[in-house]
Formats: C-alpha cells, sequence, structure tokens
C-alpha cells in the first residue's frame, strides 16, 4: 500500500522513457529539458518537422481568420487530436487551402473551390496525426505508400 492506501504504479516503462529520466530527478521540468537539449542538438525527426510547419501554417491561419479547427477520432481509444490547417488533406484529395467558405461562414464545412466536394472532411497525412507516431520508425515502412483510414486518394 502507498500513501492513503493507494498503490504504487509498477507497470514497466520503456526503453526511450528511461533514456529520458535517466540522469534526472524524474521530475516533468527535468524530461522536458533533456527533450529540449535533445531537439537543440540534433534536430527534430523529418516527420516532425513537417508536422510543426503544419502546425504553425495553421495557427497563423487561426489567428488571422478567427477559425480554430480541430479533428478529433471519435472512435480510437486515444485522447489524440490534430489541428486543421491550408495543409490539411481532405478526402476528395485536396488540401484544405483549396476549399472556400460560403459568405458568412454559415455552413458547417467548406466547399471544394478544385472538384464536386460538397465540404471538406480531413483525412491524416502522416501517421504521427493519428498517434501512429511509431508507424515511420518501423524498418521497411514507406511513408509515402501509408494512407490514412478512408483511403484518401494519393496526387
Amino acid at each position: 500500500a502507498g500513501i492513503s492506501g493507494m498503490q504504487a504504479f509498477s507497470g514497466g516503462i520503456s526503453k526511450s522513457e528511461r533514456a529520458l529520466v535517466a540522469g534526472t530527478d524524474g521530475s516533468v521540468a527535468a524530461v522536458e529539458e533533456r527533450i529540449t537539449q535533445a531537439v537543440q542538438t540534433f534536430g527534430l525527426a523529418p516527420g516532425a518537422q513537417k508536422m510543426m510547419d503544419a502546425e504553425k501554417l495553421a495557427a497563423e491561419e487561426a489567428m488571422e481568420t478567427g477559425l480554430y479547427g480541430i479533428w478529433r477520432n471519435s472512435t480510437s481509444q486515444h485522447d489524440f487530436c490534430g489541428r486543421i490547417g491550408p495543409m490539411s488533406r481532405c478526402f476528395c484529395g485536396h488540401d484544405y487551402s483549396e476549399h472556400q467558405w460560403d459568405k458568412g461562414r454559415k455552413k458547417l464545412r467548406p466547399k471544394c473551390g478544385s472538384c464536386s466536394c460538397a465540404g471538406f472532411r480531413y483525412i491524416p497525412r502522416r501517421p504521427e496525426e493519428v498517434g501512429e507516431y511509431w508507424l515511420p520508425r518501423r524498418r521497411g515502412f514507406n511513408i509515402h505508400l501509408w494512407q490514412g483510414e478512408g483511403k484518401s486518394p494519393k496526387r
């Protein structure tokens, strides 16, 4: 028994979690500092860099337009969401930037200006966008062949 009758966590941790905590006092601040040092030394992974670039564009657009859109997979067990921005992909195969809102933005989703798509429906471009951050690190994984659920057309 632990404090107030609660049991201490006895589950295992991954090798990467151990590496992040090793040599620190285990506090969140110490681990965040270790992550910051690693990013400054080695840079972001290519997929993470692409996601950060898309996130930056989406944040800039949200500040300009006052619209902040997110996608959340309601069927998964993950509490994961992705920000919708100019580089986000629709099931029609076109980017969000190619979709236009009606006057007054009364419709729920913007209509595509490049095809007959009636309204933007998000589909992930990368596994990291749906919380599957480990996939690009798997031996033999080809990011150019990966398609999120729903099989969006590739351009």
